[in-house]
């Protein structure tokens, strides 16, 4: 049982800590980030980075990147309906363990974690 409670606590800090990255991020970035996985371009910038690519090799794994994009936006769309389940789960253990005020508090991130959706949303920052 208390290795339980710190395996849900530990949950629960990795999901806040992702949360309020992710915020801290969307209000840093000059500009809105797209919806789904990143752009192709962008992992073979950074493949290339770790393994150097030749520029052939940046375009063709470019369009192999992409010829995967819808197949990686299913993946992530089967992936967040257990990992809200998850969620639900750890909070409602952890709910027995808070008082009144902590409760509400827990309720509030689950919801906010959900809504995010691993996703940067809003205005850029002014």
């Amino acid at each position: 049982m208390k290795n339980m409670k710190a395996i849900v606590v530990l949950l629960l800090v990795f999901a806040s800590g992702a949360a309020v990255g992710s915020y801290a991020t969307m209000r840093v970035m000059p500009y809105r980030m797209p919806e789904g996985p990143p752009p192709a371009r962008h992992m073979v910038r950074d493949l290339s980075r770790y393994i150097g690519l030749t520029d052939a090799q940046k375009a063709e794994a470019e369009r192999i990147f992409e010829s995967h994009r819808e197949e990686v936006e299913a993946a992530l769309g089967e992936l967040k309906p257990r990992l809200d389940a998850i969620l639900d789960k750890a909070a409602a253990e952890l709910k027995p363990s808070l008082d009144d005020a902590q409760r509400i508090k827990l309720d509030e991130l689950v919801v906010n974690i959900k809504e995010h959706k691993g996703r940067f949303h809003g205005p850029p920052p002014e």
